[in-house]
């Protein structure tokens, strides 16, 4: 039987189009199949392998069989290209030890191309959108915290994810692990397409654009399933109110906007980097960082934005409350209590806690 001749592992990074490509590439797992490429997990609906990497970023004992099962899933198959998916695998690139058993396991299944593919982005935007998704899984730091972090060390550590800001160390890395890896330029993608991007990666050219526009709509859909953050915190019998919903809908429709002064420290911070990082690979990543700092030097900056209820403060009071009044006493002291006791992570200042307590 023929062993794969290559695999490419698909490292994220987050906020890239991560999630489209997943979805995109599950829906057409037997055309894929067809053109020679075997998608891992894609047979179960999800071209993911979360499990895998989330287990090697915590440098979990489990990993170790479930990387013996990978390996022999990935050397039965006949197919020329194997990919592998997820945006974890990102946490485990600085991490010389969890990488080079990674990269060695996957050798073992009978093949020595093997490629890393990174989607990387303008920092700010990376920065900024990361936090609003770290709210969703319950990150308690405020975010001037965070972001102090991320400037004095290049990245940030929170449960399991290492999330790298420093573009440098990550090449630096992967070329110390004798790794061969790609940067794409997530702003180089037309429209932001990272599915058609990486299906022509793999060698897929058939109705690449039909796939693409699929997996757009469902990234949209999955982003309003407010019961996958229930799921995640509360378990998979519970049921979102009416409430939740709308308060999801604000949550995701908000943007952290950064004044000028942050953005600057944020680019001083990461020029060398992205200079290196675009001179090596062919990225141009400075010039879309430092627009982004020029544009925001013309515009009217909120007054604090760095505080997560600041930046949709007004929205709260007037989207939520209203729909709590809707709701009977019982369900609105039911919706109240989960509110305390599951959101109150976000440090709901005062006037906003008074506007949702049972009357």
């Amino acid at each position: 039987m023929q062993k794969s001749r290559k695999i490419i592992v698909h490292c994220g990074l987050h906020k890239t189009g991560t999630t489209a490509i997943q979805l995109g590439l599950a829906k057409h797992y037997n055309e894929c199949l067809d053109a020679g490429i075997y998608l891992f997990n894609g047979e179960k609906g999800n071209v993911s392998t979360h499990g895998l990497a989330s287990d090697l970023c915590k440098g979990s004992k489990k990993s170790l069989p479930l990387l013996k099962r990978t390996v022999t899933r990935i050397r039965d198959t006949n197919k020329p290209v194997t990919f592998l998916s997820s945006e974890d695998f990102q946490s485990i690139i600085t991490n010389r030890w969890a990488l080079r058993r990674f990269v060695r396991m996957l050798k073992a299944s009978g093949t020595e191309d093997i490629t890393f593919l990174i989607y990387l982005r303008n920092p700010i935007q990376y920065l900024t959108s990361m936090y609003m998704t770290l709210l969703f899984f319950k990150h308690a730091a405020p975010f001037s915290k965070y972001f102090n972090t991320i400037l004095k060390d290049g990245h940030y550590k929170y449960k399991k994810w290492n999330l790298h800001f420093d573009y440098k160390e990550i090449a630096t890395a992967l070329e110390d692990a004798n790794v061969d890896f790609v940067f794409r330029d997530y702003h180089q993608l037309k429209n932001g397409d990272s599915v058609s991007d990486a299906l022509t990666f793999l060698g897929y050219h058939h109705n690449v654009q039909e796939i693409s526009s699929e997996s757009r709509q469902g990234v949209t859909k999955n982003k309003r399933k407010f019961t996958r953050y229930c799921r995640h915190v509360l378990g998979d019998d519970i049921t979102a109110p009416p409430m939740f919903k709308e308060f999801e809908n604000r949550l995701s429709d908000t943007k952290l906007i950064l004044p000028p002064e942050y953005k600057e420290r944020i680019l001083s911070r990461f020029e060398d980097s992205l200079a290196y990082t675009d001179a090596h690979f062919g990225t141009n990543i400075l010039s879309v960082t430092r627009a982004d700092v020029e544009r925001s030097t013309n515009q009217p900056t909120p007054g604090n934005t760095l505080s997560y209820f600041d930046v949709f403060h007004e929205n709260i009071k007037r989207d939520i409350t209203p729909v709590l009044d809707q709701l009977n006493t019982r369900d609105r002291n039911q919706a109240t209590q989960q509110i305390m006791q599951n959101w109150g992570w976000l440090n709901i200042s005062d006037n906003v806690t008074s506007k949702i307590q049972p009357l």
